[in-house]
């Protein structure tokens, strides 16, 4: 058996190092002074976040394997992954939420579109090819906007038929509308493409 030798050290680590290249990716194409530029709600106190950093902070907890809001807690005790990324503190997961959940219909119409061009012209696509798709998401118990409708996979229950459209030279999410279960297909579509 080899003897290992065993140190401690008083510096800062996290298994989270690799991130630091996701960093040198947003300021390269300044996309948090970007967000700081756009309506985006704004924090309820003189403590709230910056909503460029909750949103930066949102976008790390995802990176990190994030898949429900109470994840985003994973991350604040991490102080090096903090620094890295130029954060204070970074919020909690009811922050997030309360700030996901001012964003309305008219918001979503006003900010994102906007965002998304900024974001092509970062990247120089000039023609893109958008794929339109639906879907069907079962939904148990008393969900806001859920209704009964076609459920291939568990006929009767409440269910959401959202749209969706994806660039396909970018693989990114163009756009999408979550509908009630009973919503047809094609309800909305001119709306939803232009």
């Amino acid at each position: 058996m080899v003897n290992l030798p065993i140190e401690y050290s008083d510096k800062p680590v996290t298994p989270y190092g690799g991130m630091s290249l996701m960093k040198r990716s947003l300021d390269q194409t300044g996309i948090k002074d970007y967000l700081g530029s756009l309506d985006l709600p704004a924090p309820g106190s003189n403590r709230g976040y910056a909503p460029a950093d909750i949103v930066t902070s949102f976008w790390l907890s995802i990176w990190t394997g994030a898949s429900r809001y109470i994840h985003c807690d994973w991350l604040r005790h991490d102080s090096v992954l903090q620094s890295i990324f130029g954060l204070n503190q970074m919020p909690s997961q009811s922050t997030c939420s309360r700030f996901f959940g001012k964003f309305s219909q008219k918001r979503n119409t006003e900010v994102f579109p906007v965002l998304q061009n900024w974001f092509f012209d970062q990247i120089g696509v000039d023609n893109i090819t958008v794929d339109f798709d639906s879907t069907v998401i079962t939904r148990y118990g008393d969900q806001q906007g859920s209704a009964k409708g076609y459920n291939p996979n568990k006929r009767g229950r409440n269910s959401h038929h959202p749209l969706m459209a994806f660039v396909g030279q970018t693989r990114m999410v163009a756009n999408a509308w979550l509908r009630p279960g009973n919503t047809a297909d094609s309800s909305s579509c001119k709306l939803f493409m232009q």
